[in-house]
């Protein structure tokens, strides 16, 4: 973070070498500009669309995968602001009015979803805060704050808080067998395998992974291929069949089984249901574009 600032306001493409599954002390309010694909915050997965805001808290593991490859850059894909809460709440211990802004960032340890009339509000205060600096950049931020602790259509999306007692390299390893199943999904992919790739024991890496990610190794890989095929069968007109395949799945019928264990609803209830929600998923639509220097 530059000394002349208190916070970080930028505007990421994708990929980048930071735009990997990751955590830190810093809370983090990041809104999709364009793209969608899976989206990981603490234990949850899930999808991703332009327009999406969330609030990351400390140390909460996260992450936003476009599958896609480096051939096809997605540029400004993400719309970023990091800041300490040791600052803000060093703020609040001499201005009350910022009182709900702190209990706001001590839910965002389980990670915040906005949505409702706030999201629109929240949104466009984020692409003016790219357009000043100083004092006016400061107050528009605290604005922000004020925004998102006052919504009130919120998603709770992670069950599991999280701490920073992770060591160094467990961390390290989780990241590296998360980067294998994402760039990788639809392949059989083992625990075994992934570890001896890595170098570890498979013990070892099943024992970290599961205290990281909040899953199991295999109960992860099911659920980005389950949510790799919800996303199939909102944006395609792929047959379930084809679906399945494409997602990782090689049994049809245990595809349907997983996909109802998780939805409630086989993939081809979940297409019909799908067709009388909002139009919010369908592909080539952009909430915004990188903004002119």
């Amino acid at each position: 973070m530059p000394e002349a600032d208190s916070f970080v306001v930028r505007h990421d493409d994708y990929p980048w070498r930071h735009s990997v599954w990751n955590c830190h002390r810093e809370v983090e309010i990041h809104l999709i500009t364009r793209s969608y694909g899976t989206q990981l915050v603490g234990d949850h997965v899930g999808e991703f669309a332009p327009g999406q805001l969330v609030v990351v808290g400390s140390w909460l593991p996260h992450d936003w995968v476009s599958h896609r490859g480096p051939e096809w850059p997605i540029e400004g894909r993400d719309l970023v602001v990091q800041f300490d809460p040791v600052w803000i709440g060093g703020l609040a211990a001499t201005t009350p009015e910022l009182n709900g802004v702190v209990e706001m960032i001590e839910r965002s340890r389980h990670g915040l979803q906005i949505g409702g009339p706030h999201l629109n509000e929240a949104k466009a205060m984020m692409l003016e805060l790219l357009r000043h600096s100083g004092a006016r950049r400061l107050g528009l931020l605290i604005e922000l704050l004020g925004v998102l602790a006052a919504a009130d259509q919120v998603e709770v999306l992670s069950s599991v808080v999280f701490e920073d007692n992770a060591l160094a390299e467990d961390y390290r390893r989780t990241q590296q067998a998360i980067l294998m199943i994402n760039s990788d999904y639809a392949a059989p992919l083992q625990l075994a395998e992934v570890a001896e790739q890595l170098g570890v024991r498979a013990d070892y890496l099943s024992k970290v992974f599961r205290r990281n990610v909040g899953y199991s190794f295999s109960e992860y890989l099911m659920r980005i291929r389950l949510n790799r095929a919800c996303h199939l069968l909102r944006t395609t007109k792929m047959k379930v069949s084809e679906v399945g395949f494409e997602s990782g799945f090689s049994n049809l019928s245990n595809f349907n089984r997983l996909f109802v264990r998780q939805n409630s609803m086989t993939p081809r209830e979940f297409r019909r249901s799908i067709r009388s929600e909002p139009d919010r998923m369908q592909p080539g639509a952009e909430y915004a574009s990188r903004p002119s220097p």
